[in-house]
């Protein structure tokens, strides 16, 4: 007679892995556990397909199929694709930022070269103008580590007002354009 698990509906398995912050741990790591009672909850998750129902923050992002599912899903990721317009350079820059511990930047770049990903990123409908690139960068400002979203969100804000303004702006409508980023500046550095 086979010994049956303490979690035997989805709402028991999901309160015991919060109970015991597996959700804070990598799946992979609880798969692999030393500890029975860890991958015996994995294995029952696994089996019932509850595994996708826990969200990990240390979930392994180093798959084309994890990056493309955190694009499609996550909102800090869709506003990063939403602010770079298509650069994977600044995207890859973004994504290890915000993400810090689960992709660095140089995986990042080496997943965004994937056919699949460079798809998904042409599709994406990139922000339309200025009002829209700032309410993404006060998404996405709070997550800055050393200046690094700042400075990518300032350059990004500067090309879109160079395009809406067009070749040859007005004397009036360069002092205004000025005006205002200096006060975005102001507004969205990190606190």
């Amino acid at each position: 007679m086979s010994k049956r698990t303490p979690w035997q509906t989805e709402e028991q398995w999901i309160q015991h892995g919060l109970d015991h912050c597996y959700n804070e741990s990598n799946p992979s790591s609880l798969e692999k556990s030393k500890n029975k009672t860890e991958r015996s909850w994995y294995s029952k998750g696994q089996r019932e397909k509850w595994i996708n129902k826990l969200n990990f923050n240390r979930k392994n992002l180093i798959s084309s199929k994890g990056l493309t599912n955190l694009l499609e899903t996550e909102p800090r990721a869709q506003a990063a694709l939403s602010l770079v317009q298509g650069d994977q350079v600044d995207l890859a820059d973004i994504l290890a930022v915000i993400y810090e511990g689960r992709i660095t930047n140089k995986q990042a770049q080496k997943l965004l070269r994937a056919p699949s990903i460079r798809d998904y990123i042409g599709e994406y409908q990139p922000a339309e103008n200025i009002a829209d690139l700032v309410n993404t960068a006060r998404e996405l400002i709070p997550l800055d580590k050393e200046g690094i979203l700042e400075d990518i969100i300032k350059r990004r804000i500067r090309k879109q007002v160079e395009y809406e303004l067009g070749t040859n702006p007005t004397l009036e409508q360069r002092t205004e354009i000025l005006a205002y980023l200096a006060q975005l500046e102001n507004e969205l550095a990190p606190s």
